[in-house]
């Protein structure tokens, strides 16, 4: 993913390979082929699901590769960019019919044709060479066809794509036989508009094609970038051959001399700066440029109701103003000089399509500079906006493994991350999910992935608190608690300083709070003296009133003034006792033994979201309950994901809180957990500390579909407040304005990460919405068919497959399922049954 500046940079430094057809011997071929494709690399899991979250995905891979069957919007196809060269012998471009010298025998004269043979052989191999050596200085990952990937090719060029699912088309290249002998394997009909590859209706791809008749008048980088969107198989070709040079100019310039004409006049200066950029080392070449569309499933005699020509043409005209014709007279001799490595220096003169090019405007022409590859790792599946199947995986980037996610309400985020957290469960089954969530989209998710495993857990505050207290006092955990309790003095007494004596004070009477309740679980008073117990009894959690109670023998040990124990007693006087906070940190509660930690946790803060101190501190005691849980000796190595569904719920302005997120985002990818903010505020990542905080430490960023408004905001900095741009990145901003959104079908999205950036399409799946259903009726409609089902995993398959998009009435709106609906709801046929 490249801005303008970097676009035009890259196109700079292949310049020399456009430049090569100074040679008039030289031609070269950019073809851009998109073709539908089912066949793409798939996780190990595929061939043996087990999971839930497996065979979800497995699932979702057969919906991506239905996709090659054509598609109100989107094509699953294999898109590939090919090169090439084409060095043409002297004697067969005609520039030099005549053997030099005389000859004396037959002999001298099959040697000289040897020599001239062998002369070519070396040219070409340092064309080649240097052809390489332009790429690799450029950039521009590539790689040669030798033998089965060229006869494909060639063989992809005049045969139906269904054909190339049958194993008898990948047969090896005969040695002994012409490359031209091995190409045609199939009927081939043609009129002089369309060409038929095939022999019927069902199995046959007719081709039409189009031309440029001249430039646009509006060249600028990535132009033809348009073609990505088209969910069509079709071929781009863009020949380049020598320029006959300035005796073409100097005729062209007599003809124009005198005209008084506007457009005389126009051509004429047109010639002049031509003239003008020549002397300053710009080479004139000739180009031509043409667009070949497949129609699947059809022959000659019913293509044209199609009409995928005339829909593409327009579509192309529309935002590339390259003026274009529908071949309708000569398509086949077009066609077939375009096919790699038919295009030669004489080509034009049958093709009478090339227009005069420099060669800085070569680029604009390019069909594609390139294409978004995904990641390594094979967790979320999506489309490129090229249409290739992509994985998205943020634990690819070697720093840092945790995601910001960014949308405008209504973007898709539920149904985004409802699809990342199934992807990366498919992957790791025992993995763990906690999710802080202001009233949560994700409770069937829970049901769904719990099922089966060690189940899910569903806290509501202010109903439930965890205390903060609870675990093992070890040096970390201790840590915890004092950065949590300074926060906490932060946020009830705004602009109070905090000092490393003030920290002490809290670390150590937090330790003596634990020591002491600890031996009293060990010791007891009997027969007048303290006496260790046969039996250890359970052990008292400290609470926060323990540890103030603890203040002034901290303060004696450490000599220091009574006065600053007097002062933390006031600052955190709102937290325990009778303070408005108490039930947060003032808990009375007896050690117990844990029970497992649940597959997935929610932590749904809807209830206390009115006061963002309390929203803010239970964020933080989320946190620091679930660092607890992944520590456990028995969740060692398992890994999972700490996802804040609404980044804005530790919104408050407080130092120490963005100090408490850098800790914790620290030791979370220590312990192999990934953290996934999300918002839909813009607001909440730029101007709030401990959500941009969070945008700042989160080497993976996905921006979903934004709105104007919100996309204005995040690329603009603030001189008043001093905060910078959420986008600062060149062209961010314009590429995120190009996310477009189609309910129901797809949303696209820009991933920005150090293991790859590009933008993507993601479509969601009947599991998806049901996984992230939230409202009212939807939860309901999932209960009433779990309850019929007894399975939550069968509520969902059955749900996802009758009601992909909901219920709903015929305006669109969501309505209850109905008791009809509910009475032919089966468990026959549902995955697992």
């Amino acid at each position: 993913m490249l801005g303008e500046s970097q676009i035009r940079q890259q196109l700079d430094s292949l310049r020399p390979l456009y430049e090569l057809v100074r040679d008039p011997r030289v031609t070269i071929q950019v073809i851009y082929d998109s073709n539908p494709n089912p066949d793409f690399a798939q996780p190990d899991y595929v061939a043996d699901p087990k999971t839930t979250a497996q065979l979800v995905m497995c699932e979702r891979i057969k919906a991506i590769q239905s996709l090659t069957e054509g598609h109100e919007s989107l094509i699953c196809s294999k898109r590939a960019t090919f090169l090439t060269v084409r060095l043409q012998s002297k004697d067969r471009a005609g520039l030099d019919r005549s053997p030099p010298g005389m000859f004396s025998s037959e002999h001298d004269t099959l040697k000289l044709f040897q020599n001239r043979f062998l002369d070519t052989v070396d040219e070409f191999r340092t064309l080649v060479n240097g052809v390489e050596d332009i790429l690799f200085n450029a950039e521009t990952p590539f790689k040669r066809l030798r033998k089965q990937p060229l006869l494909r090719l060639l063989r992809e060029s005049i045969h139906p794509l269904s054909s190339f699912q049958q194993p008898s088309m990948d047969i090896l290249p005969n040695p002994t036989e012409s490359l031209s002998g091995q190409l045609l394997q199939d009927f081939i009909r043609f009129s002089p508009s369309a060409m038929q590859f095939g022999t019927d209706q069902t199995s046959s791809d007719v081709v039409q094609g189009m031309s440029w008749t001249q430039k646009s008048p509006m060249e600028y980088p990535g132009m033809l970038a348009e073609l990505l969107a088209i969910p069509e198989p079709m071929r781009v070709v863009l020949n380049l051959s020598n320029h006959p040079g300035e005796s073409a100019l100097e005729w062209r310039e007599s003809q124009t001399k005198f005209a008084q004409d506007a457009l005389g006049v126009r051509q004429r200066d047109e010639i002049q700066n031509v003239k003008a950029r020549i002397a300053y080392n710009e080479v004139l070449i000739t180009a031509s440029l043409h667009v070949f569309v497949r129609s699947k499933n059809c022959t000659l005699e019913n293509y044209v109701q199609k009409r995928h020509i005339l829909r593409v043409k327009g579509f192309i005209e529309s935002r590339s103003r390259i003026p274009f014709i529908v071949e309708r007279e000569a398509l086949p001799p077009i066609y077939f000089l375009c096919m790699p490595l038919a295009y030669g220096p004489q080509s034009d003169k049958f093709i009478v399509r090339a227009r005069s090019v420099m060669s800085l405007e070569v680029g604009s022409y390019m069909p594609i500079l390139g294409g978004f590859l995904g990641t390594q790792t094979k967790s979320q599946l999506m489309l490129s906006r090229s249409g290739s199947p992509i994985y998205l995986c943020s634990r690819d980037c070697q720093t840092s493994p945790h995601i910001a996610i960014l949308a405008s309400t209504g973007g898709g985020k539920s149904f985004y991350y409802a699809n990342y957290m199934t992807a990366e469960k498919a992957l790791r089954p025992d993995s763990l999910d906690f999710i802080i969530d202001n009233l949560t989209s994700y409770e069937v998710a829970a049901k769904v992935f719990g099922e089966g495993t060690t189940g899910h857990l569903l806290v509501r505050p202010p109903e439930t608190y965890h205390n903060v207290f609870i675990g093992k006092a070890d040096k970390e955990r201790i840590a915890l608690i004092v950065s949590i309790l300074r926060t906490a003095i932060t946020l009830g007494s705004p602009g109070v300083q905090l000092t490393s004596e003030h920290s002490l004070i809290l670390k150590m009477a937090v330790q003596k709070a634990f020591g002491d309740n600890t031996i009293d679980a060990g010791t007891e008073f009997a027969e007048g003296s303290l006496q260790i117990k046969k039996e250890r009894g359970k052990a008292l959690v400290p609470r926060l009133t323990d540890v103030v109670d603890k203040f002034t023998d901290v303060c004696n040990e450490l000599e220091l003034t009574g006065d600053l124990a007097a002062w933390l007693r006031s600052k955190l006087s709102p937290f325990y006792g009778q303070g408005q906070y108490a039930a947060l940190f003032d808990q009375m509660a007896f050690e117990v033994e844990d029970p497992p930690t649940p597959s997935v946790t929610i932590y749904d803060l809807q209830g206390v979201t009115e006061d963002t101190i309390l929203s803010t501190l239970v964020s933080l005691i989320c946190i620091a309950e679930v660092l607890r849980q992944i520590k456990r000796p028995e969740n060692r190595g398992k890994g999972g994901r700490l996802t804040i569904e609404e980044a804005g719920v530790i919104g408050e302005n407080s130092p120490e809180l963005v100090k408490f997120i850098r800790a914790a985002w620290k030791t979370f990818r220590k312990l192999d957990i990934v953290c996934v903010g999300l918002t839909n505020e813009v607001e909440d990542f730029k101007y709030k500390p401990a959500p941009r905080t969070i945008w700042k430490v989160s080497k993976t960023k996905v921006i979903l579909p934004m709105e104007v408004n919100e996309i204005d905001a995040a690329v603009m900095d603030d001189p008043k407040s001093g905060d910078p741009k959420l986008f600062p990145e060149e062209g961010i901003g314009s590429l995120v304005r190009t996310l477009s959104k189609k309910d129901g079908v797809y949303s696209q999205g820009l991933f920005l990460s150090e293991s790859g950036c590009g933008t993507f399409t993601y479509a969601p799946t009947g599991f998806d919405y049901w996984l992230a259903a939230s409202k009212p009726t939807e939860k309901e409609a999932f209960e009433k068919v779990y309850q019929k089902l007894g399975s939550y995993r069968h509520a969902l398959w059955w749900l996802a497959k009758a009601a992909p998009g909901g219920f709903r009435r015929a305006n669109g709106d969501l309505r209850p399922m109905t008791d009809e609906e509910l009475a032919v709801v089966t468990d026959k046929g549902l995955f697992g049954s």
